[in-house]
């Protein structure tokens, strides 16, 4: 068993004086109480969402004896949906910080791997340390904790740093049809729980479009595929 002590902050849900992630007041009733990540074999689900949490988050791990580039998908050993709180912290079902994973004994480098519905997913730069408990990684504190660097972590001022928004349709590519696909035919309305809503104050509007997908046009994820 290892315990994980893991920060990361996504750009569409960024406050923009707090630093926290603003729409929690606005949506706390909307998250899903069961997983979105239909790609995942788990069925997480919970009776009530903790307090504080703003959203689903996926948890990866990957072993592999060479460099970041080599913590390709096949390389991957587990798994998990965890929940991310309004500062940024991921946080186990209940609400706990500490998380624990049962995992096989590790012998290589081991990479971790954070996804989102509607953001980029980052990986480490670096393999993160087995030699303290719990192992603590701010993927928020530098550009260059997520691998890949500016290429697929994004300065969101103050010194923060955080996964690219505006990826509607999930591919782990920022695009065109991200926007004309699933943004422009929504423009306009208040939705509950949408990968469109770019910045996730449950209004589809100029500021999904021009806060968050514009600036994030044309980057794909850095994670090795």
């Amino acid at each position: 068993m290892m315990s994980y002590n893991t920060h990361e902050i996504y750009q569409g849900g960024i406050g923009e004086f707090t630093g926290e992630h603003f729409y929690a007041a606005d949506t706390i009733g909307t998250i899903t109480v069961m997983t979105d990540f239909d790609f995942n074999n788990g069925t997480e689900s919970v009776a009530s969402i903790p307090a504080g949490v703003v959203d689903w988050v996926l948890v990866e791990l990957r072993e592999t004896s060479g460099g970041p580039e080599t913590a390709t998908s096949n390389k991957k050993i587990m798994q998990r949906a965890l929940f991310l709180n309004s500062d940024g912290g991921i946080v186990d079902l209940q609400g706990t910080r500490e998380m624990k994973f049962d995992i096989p004994t590790v012998n290589d480098n081991l990479y971790m791997i954070v996804w989102h519905r509607n953001h980029l997913g980052v990986m480490t730069a670096d393999p993160v340390s087995l030699d303290i408990a719990p192992i603590v990684y701010d993927f928020s504190a530098a550009e260059g904790n997520a691998y890949g660097g500016s290429d697929g972590h994004k300065d969101l001022g103050g010194g923060v740093y955080g996964m690219r928004g505006g990826d509607a349709d999930y591919n782990q590519e920022i695009t065109v049809q991200d926007k004309l696909g699933f943004w422009t035919p929504n423009a306009g309305t208040t939705v509950d729980y949408e990968t469109y809503d770019f910045n996730m104050d449950t209004k589809v509007d100029n500021r999904d479009k021009n806060d968050v997908w514009v600036g994030n046009n044309g980057n794909n994820t850095q994670v090795p595929n």
